[in-house]
């Protein structure tokens, strides 16, 4: 059961990444996230630089936690050209990955 609570949580994140990150939120973008400057041959084109967090407390936050997960996430999801397919696709992808077990 808390697996299954923790991927909501997550779904309900990435959600809310995608939102900032294409400006469908009145939130600053440059507030919570910076796009990777270095140059990468694999992955998509809107990956996220993770800053550094020397506080566990920063590590646990959301602009934190969530950017390793947006950086793996397949390059026909992060593109979704709506928040409705970007829905349908994140729905498809696995994500049993990122969700601790207990």
């Amino acid at each position: 059961m808390d697996f299954i609570l923790e991927l909501r949580r997550l779904t309900f994140d990435l959600l809310m990444c995608y939102k900032i990150i294409y400006n469908h939120v009145n939130i600053n973008r440059d507030c919570f996230f910076t796009f990777a400057t270095y140059p990468g041959t694999r992955g998509h084109s809107l990956k996220l630089a993770l800053p550094d967090s020397r506080i566990k407390a920063r590590s646990l936050s959301f602009a934190v936690r969530i950017i390793p997960v947006w950086n793996s996430l397949p390059n026909d999801v992060v593109r979704a050209a709506n928040i409705y397919l970007f829905k349908n696709r994140l729905s498809k992808t696995n994500l049993a990955y990122a969700v601790r077990c207990k």
